[in-house]
């Protein structure tokens, strides 16, 4: 197993997993805008006349993704790598915003679920899309009450990684609302 100062490195700990991951932003996965149509096309909020999704900051990669899992305290960092590259491709600034869009609007945007959920309006920022539009999510994750200071906190790697374990009981609890 690979050493690094005299602890395991997430190489030699997790390889099998970072191999996955590779292959997953190999196949595709590489933080394009949720929230086109197949044709490409950009979709935007009628709202805010801005696109829905976004992704900017630094691409991390599978290595960095895991390095800040497992020193967030998620209880299976590779799971945690995975919903970070589902959610933002791995991208640091990555946005959803869907603020005072309507339920039809929504629908239209994102499709037809395939459970039944009722989708919600969010502002979801960071690796792992944490929702700062909902006062209870920056509650839960120990977020400033302030929106505009949430949203900012969230694109930082470090602190998106520490929000998001709160909130998923460090990786046990995955889901939305």
């Amino acid at each position: 197993m690979a050493r690094r100062k005299g602890k395991t490195s997430v190489l030699g700990r997790y390889g099998v997993g970072i191999l996955v991951g590779l292959a997953a932003l190999a196949l595709g996965h590489e933080g394009r805008a949720a929230a086109s149509s197949p044709g490409g096309k950009v979709k935007t909020n009628p709202r805010t006349g801005q696109p829905i999704s976004s992704f900017g900051g630094r691409k991390l990669s599978v290595v960095e993704l895991l390095d800040l899992a497992t020193h967030a305290g998620f209880l299976d960092p590779e799971l945690a790598v995975k919903h970070a590259i589902h959610e933002s491709g791995g991208w640091t600034e990555a946005l959803a915003d869907t603020r005072g869009m309507t339920d039809a609007e929504l629908h239209a945007a994102w499709g037809p679920t395939y459970d039944g959920k009722k989708l919600y309006e969010e502002y979801s920022v960071g690796l792992w899309q944490v929702n700062v539009f909902d006062p209870n999510v920056r509650r839960a994750a120990s977020l400033p009450d302030d929106f505009d200071a949430a949203a900012a906190a969230m694109k930082d790697p470090e602190q998106n990684a520490r929000a998001i374990a709160a909130l998923t009981h460090k990786g046990v609890s995955w889901g939305g609302k």
